[in-house]
């Protein structure tokens, strides 16, 4: 038995890191560097994991991340598009594959 409410709930206690990639890719895409997007990125998650804070709340308090993007923009990468209706489709497209034997 598939529990979407209960997989998007797991997510959501990560306070927001599941979308770290998505912000990272937003910070390149606006042109700053692979490694100092990896830096703002980094340096922001770990305020979650140490502190408990939320990542979209720590990625707006930052300036270095706000001269690249928005609050608008931050907003749109640091917030799950996930919802449980995503995550039934997608448990059952996997459901519905056959394994490969090897």
């Amino acid at each position: 038995m598939i529990y979407p409410e209960n997989m998007l709930a797991n997510m959501n206690k990560f306070r927001g890191l599941v979308m770290s990639q998505r912000v990272l890719l937003a910070l390149t895409q606006a042109g700053v560097s692979r490694e100092d997007s990896y830096k703002l990125v980094q340096r922001n998650a770990m305020k979650v994991w140490e502190r408990g804070a939320d990542f979209k709340t720590e990625l707006l308090a930052d300036s270095e991340v706000t001269k690249a993007l928005t609050p608008a923009e931050i907003e749109e990468k640091s917030t799950s598009a996930i919802t449980p209706n995503t995550l039934i489709r997608f448990s059952n497209a996997s459901l519905a594959r056959k394994p490969v034997l090897t």
